[in-house]
């Protein structure tokens, strides 16, 4: 590719996702010998995206389109080119299969649905019990990223199983922030412990249905432990813990966190229970709340009430 007079001029890009599986020889000076990363879409690309092939499509009413396109491009952090492409076209079908000649706000987030949760299972068999412990579950973690001060809004909530997200979820506006902070990761952990403090208020005991909530919120537990240290310097001044951390302590301090945080968003949720009983019998009525009606249920007073404070951080 080097060294020919008669290639003078040429370019030769190539593309791959996998740079861990090249051969190096293929990066050698002459070759292609220039990288350049593209990384997934932030905001502002998405909303071009989204625009650019809204563009292509018939709209039921043209107006509505500024509105849809914000709203989906808060809730779409993650999603590349094609996945727009694929939302958008999806939208389309839904649009067809509704007898409507033109898409809508509804068709563009049943498809986001869709592209990141699975094909909803209408007819998919649940107990009467199961059915009433999904409900409590997600109206549990759609409260507490409601109230706790840093975590991003509620904008969907569902009971309806899917292909990828077993029997429910609860679908959350992204900031996209890029700095976290330690009280909004405190924050984002009490909203994943919602839904087994939800069973445990509500139902009358747990389910196994929150193993996959706990194990993120150890996770991240760690994580603000060992990656951002906002816990071990003064775990360290308390403890006299000196040198190198080792796992068993790191252990300790995450479990603690989760343990402490679950006393208090249980406390939080028992004070609101006419709030969580308000979103289940809608949730039971309908399988599914949007946004709007969130906010309706649970109120802009209680919107980010929740801080947590001094004394949560004085045990550490």
């Amino acid at each position: 590719m080097d060294g020919f007079g008669e290639n003078e001029g040429v370019v030769v890009f190539g593309a791959t996702n996998r740079m861990d599986v090249l051969d190096p020889a293929v990066m050698r000076a002459g070759r292609f010998d220039r990288k350049i990363h593209f990384g997934l879409p932030d905001k502002n690309e998405r909303r071009e995206i989204f625009n650019y092939y809204f563009g292509k499509v018939m709209w039921e009413d043209n107006g509505e389109k500024g509105d849809v396109c914000e709203r989906i491009v808060e809730v779409s952090y993650g999603l590349t080119g094609a996945d727009v492409s694929n939302v958008v076209n999806e939208a389309v079908i839904l649009a067809v299969k509704g007898g409507r000649k033109g898409v809508n706000g509804r068709d563009l987030m049943g498809a986001l649905e869709y592209v990141l949760c699975g094909k909803e299972k209408r007819n998919y068999y649940m107990t009467d019990m199961e059915r009433r412990v999904v409900a409590y579950h997600e109206s549990g973690h759609a409260l507490m990223g409601w109230i706790l001060r840093g975590c991003s809004v509620p904008v969907r909530v569902s009971m309806i199983p899917t292909g990828k997200s077993a029997l429910g979820y609860t679908m959350r506006e992204n900031e996209e922030r890029k700095l976290r902070t330690r009280d909004g990761m405190l924050g984002e952990i009490g909203m994943m412990l919602g839904g087994r403090i939800a069973e445990e208020i509500f139902c009358g005991e747990i389910t196994t249905g929150a193993s996959d909530d706990f194990k993120r919120a150890v996770e991240q537990a760690k994580s603000m432990v060992m990656d951002y240290n906002f816990f071990m310097d003064s775990y360290v001044m308390n403890d006299g813990c000196i040198g190198k951390t080792s796992k068993e302590t790191v252990d300790e301090i995450a479990s603690k966190i989760v343990r402490s945080l679950y006393g208090i968003c249980k406390v939080e949720m028992e004070k609101r229970r006419g709030k969580v009983e308000e979103m289940v019998g809608l949730l039971m009525e309908r399988g599914k709340i949007e946004g709007i009606e969130i906010g309706e249920i649970f109120g802009e007073d209680m919107r980010d009430e929740v801080k947590i404070g001094e004394d949560f951080f004085s045990e550490f």
